[in-house]
């Protein structure tokens, strides 16, 4: 030990020395060998004792001051019994004194030791916290009477009357037998508690229909081994699943009853499924209640269930209480299960699992109405598709009333949505994808055979086409009659006079050739200027197509356009009425309009609003050609008064005045007037009109090749075309087309935003309009003269063309100052466009670069092109 505490760090181990297990222990010295636990002196004083007690005749003396390990505490060694000192024979003094087995051969458990030898251990005690704080205290052992058996408590209860009879019920009999009369069987009783769980009557409950409950027809009915409290504890749990029992089976057999007059299928539904749980309840309780074999296992096969019953009772009369209003409907019915079944997410899994099945049964009538409203139940075909579908759920089946542009009140059955018939749990959005019939497939089916419908037999093309060529002017061969027909005054009259025969040829209404006593003209001239136009026009167009023309198309025939296209007058206010009384103003035609009424079958497309858009169109392109040619009979007669006064004539010297001096005030005016207007009207019909139809036209045309082609073979060179057929629908060719509409609506200025600049573009028309008045009245008077003497005459026409240059040069001032107002003001919108454009997302710069919208900015700017090209309005120049 010595060596080994010195450590030589430079010493050589040696690896071949034993290990300290493998040696030879040393000697232990005195004092080690007394206090040692591994002491082998097993006969010495410090040997192991064993102190749970054997047979052997003397115990080695035990020291209590022993420092050993395994030494006996003094209070064990007070509880050892006291063994009496015997003698020892030689024979076993001899076998103590026998040299020590060898280390093999000790037993190490003594468990392994003979019964004999060892004492048995002490039997086990009933141990609890307070046997640590009263430890003098002595402990017994609880007793139950109930683990002595039935018989025994049955005693003790018999005994102790009072825990099964109330106090003013008589004492039995001093020679009644020792058992209970009201004792009964424990199968019988616990079949009878099973039938009163079941809503069933038996011996001991039987049903009151006045009460509506079962009462016990023996009230000290007991069985062996359990008390009156217990037992009643039990009944009162019966009582209470079979009186809910009873009540379930009393709501779904009335439901059924009144299921005809009430008219609920929800409510109706809700009462199948109560039905069906407790049938279910029957049976499984019913089985399980037999193998039963005492009243615990009863119990716990009832109280469940009667927890369940209960909840579903309470969840009936709350129901019931809440519908019995006449306003209330079966979504709001299913609202509130739903509600209580949201509130039983987080209850008990079988109660949350059995009210899910209810919620699931109760919904089942309004899943069937949603599968036929949007068309996958078979009766779809039968009722909503044929317009036999009546008015149920959240669709209402209502008149849609509008006027149309006759002013007649119309009236068509359409279906609308009843938001107030949806169940609350419904999300708006999803709400409306319903009534919208919003699904993917069906939809897509659907919208294309409906297209196919509208292309194909209903011809939706020949209807939008017809009014491009005449709302907005898109027939040429229409814009020449009808100029000719409004605004030439070389046509005959239509008007009606006393003695004159009218003429064979052409007719018009001859405005620039009208005064305020004879304007506006009445509705038999009208009809006579503009027979024939629409017609004629129309099927001028086809000849090419068809090689032939209707008989009935010809002047003075009755062969009608689609849609009933024809001339009408518009119904105005006072206001514009007074307005419409002079010919030389802007509003003079604003009573001529063109009446259009659609098919049924395109009342969807072709809608009265965009009607209305269609006839403020053609108001303004109506003015617009009114001016165009305005301008060019001012410059035409112009030219024609330059050429019929080259001829020197007496009077006053007019050719080198006001026909040949280059800078002539009135000159100018006519030149800068047909070129603003000639540009608006190029304006107004390419970039306003002509653009956004054209690309409305271009989706029109993918559409139709699309639906040309076989759903199941759209290859791949026509899936551009195919996407655009499975998008189309008869709301989205709606949109497209007042998108449309809407567009060239911005493009001619009739926007809300753009008034000012409209009003301006008016006020320019009112100057050259009342510029060509005073070249009017300049021309007749020059034509016909004024009368009197020569020299009176030449007198007073130089009066009048000086007062028409002084004019002339006061308009000509407010048109140049007009204009440039009006190209300011077009200038700021385009900037103020195109800077909204350029904070646009990217999405919708997108859209604007593939070409399906256009920018009120990018139009704008074109019109500023072509009216200031040279900047000869937006520069200072000389004013006149």
């Amino acid at each position: 030990m010595a060596d080994t505490d010195n450590a030589d760090l430079f010493a050589i181990p040696d690896f071949w020395k034993l290990s300290s297990w493998q040696q030879q222990p040393p000697p232990l010295a005195a004092e080690e060998r007394q206090n040692g636990f591994f002491s082998l002196d097993v006969n010495g004083d410090g040997g192991i004792t064993f102190f749970l007690g054997t047979d052997e005749p003397e115990l080695p003396p035990c020291n209590d001051d022993d420092g050993g390990l395994f030494k006996i505490p003094h209070l064990l060694n007070q509880l050892l019994p006291s063994v009496p000192e015997q003698t020892l024979d030689k024979q076993d003094t001899s076998s103590v004194t026998e040299p020590i087995a060898t280390p093999s051969s000790i037993v190490d458990d003594f468990w392994l030791l003979p019964d004999d030898s060892v004492r048995p251990p002490p039997p086990a005690e009933f141990k609890s916290w307070a046997s640590f704080e009263h430890v003098d205290v002595p402990i017994q052992a609880p007793i139950f009477a109930t683990e002595q058996g039935p018989r025994f408590v049955d005693a003790i209860v018999a005994e102790h009357s009072d825990f099964i009879r109330p106090a003013s019920s008589s004492e039995t009999n001093a020679g009644e037998d020792e058992q209970d009369p009201a004792m009964l069987d424990t199968r019988e009783y616990c079949a009878c508690l099973l039938a009163l769980a079941l809503g069933r009557s038996s011996i001991l409950f039987s049903w009151d229909d006045g009460k509506r409950a079962f009462l016990p027809m023996v009230n000290s009915a007991r069985i062996s081994g359990f008390s009156a409290q217990v037992l009643r504890s039990a009944e009162r749990d019966c009582l209470e699943c079979g009186n809910d029992s009873r009540y379930l089976r009393a709501f779904v057999d009335h439901t059924y009853t009144a299921a005809a007059s009430t008219n609920s299928p929800s409510r109706v539904a809700l009462a199948r499924g109560v039905d069906s749980l407790l049938l279910t309840i029957q049976s499984e309780l019913g089985t399980r209640g037999q193998r039963a074999h005492s009243l615990l296992q009863l119990q716990a096969l009832v109280r469940p269930v009667a927890s369940l019953v209960k909840f579903i009772r309470g969840l009936v009369t709350k129901l019931s209480r809440a519908t019995t209003s006449s306003r209330t409907t079966d979504e709001h019915f299913l609202t509130m299960l739903y509600q209580e079944t949201q509130s039983m997410e987080y209850s008990v899994v079988f109660m949350r699992d059995i009210i899910k099945q209810l919620l699931q049964l109760v919904s089942e009538p309004w899943l069937l109405f949603v599968s036929e409203w949007i068309g996958l139940s078979p009766r779809s075909k039968a009722t909503l598709w044929t317009g036999e579908f009546q008015s149920k759920g959240f669709v209402r089946l209502d008149d849609r009333v509008w006027i149309d542009d006759m002013g007649a009140e119309l009236a068509e059955s359409d279906y609308f949505f009843d938001e107030e018939r949806m169940p609350a749990f419904i999300p708006a959005e999803m709400a409306k994808n319903i009534f919208e019939t919003a699904i993917a497939a069906q939809s897509r089916h659907i919208n294309r055979e409906c297209m196919r419908l509208l292309f194909g037999v209903h011809g939706v093309r020949k209807h939008i086409e017809l009014q491009r060529e005449f709302q907005l002017l898109g027939n040429g061969m229409f814009c020449s009659r009808l100029s000719h027909a409004l605004f030439d005054p070389d046509q005959a009259g239509a008007e009606r006079s006393t003695g004159i025969e009218l003429s064979s040829g052409g007719l018009g209404l001859r405005l620039s050739s009208r005064n305020g006593e004879n304007w506006p003209p009445a509705s038999s001239e009208l009809r006579l200027a503009l027979m024939g136009v629409l017609a004629e026009s129309y099927y001028q167009g086809r000849k090419s197509e068809s090689n032939e023309i209707p008989a009935s198309a010809g002047a003075g025939g009755k062969h009608e356009l689609p849609g009933g296209m024809s001339f009408a007058v518009r119904d105005l206010s006072v206001e514009e009425m007074d307005r419409c009384m002079d010919p030389d103003s802007l509003e003079a035609l604003d009573f001529l309009r063109l009446s259009y009424k659609p098919p049924s079958a395109l009342l969807s497309i072709i809608t009265p609003d965009i009607l209305a858009k269609y006839d403020r169109v053609f108001l303004l392109l109506l003015r617009v050609l009114r001016m165009y040619y305005l301008v060019n009979q001012l410059f035409e007669d112009d030219l024609q008064s330059r050429v019929r006064n080259r001829a020197p004539r007496p009077g006053p010297s007019r050719n080198k005045s006001y026909f040949g001096h280059e800078e002539n005030v009135c000159m100018r005016f006519r030149i800068e007037s047909r070129q603003f207007v000639a540009n608006i009207m190029a304006y107004f019909l390419t970039t306003g009109v002509d653009t956004p139809w054209k690309r409305f036209e271009a989706w029109l045309d993918d559409v139709q090749q699309g639906l040309a082609e076989p759903e199941q073979e759209q290859g791949t060179t026509t899936a551009t075309n195919s996407a655009q057929a499975d998008q189309a629908s008869p709301d989205k060719l709606r949109e497209r087309h007042e998108q449309a509409l809407d567009e060239i609506m911005l493009a001619l200025l009739l926007r809300k935003r753009q008034q000012p600049l409209l009003f301006l573009l008016q006020g320019i028309f009112g100057l050259i309009l009342e510029f060509a008045k005073g070249s009017r009245e300049l021309s007749r008077a020059e034509g016909t003269g004024i009368g009197g003497h020569k020299s009176s005459e030449d007198a007073a026409l130089g009066a009048l063309l000086t007062a028409h240059q002084v004019k002339a040069k006061k308009l000509y001032a407010s048109f140049r100052k007009k204009v440039a107002a009006f190209l300011a003001v077009c200038r700021g919108l385009s900037e103020k466009e195109a800077e909204s454009v350029a904070r646009k997302d990217y999405q919708q710069q997108q859209e604007y670069q593939d070409g399906s919208r256009a920018g009120e900015g990018s139009s704008l700017s074109k019109l500023l092109l072509m009216l200031d090209y040279n900047g000869s309005y937006s520069s200072s120049r000389t004013q006149w």
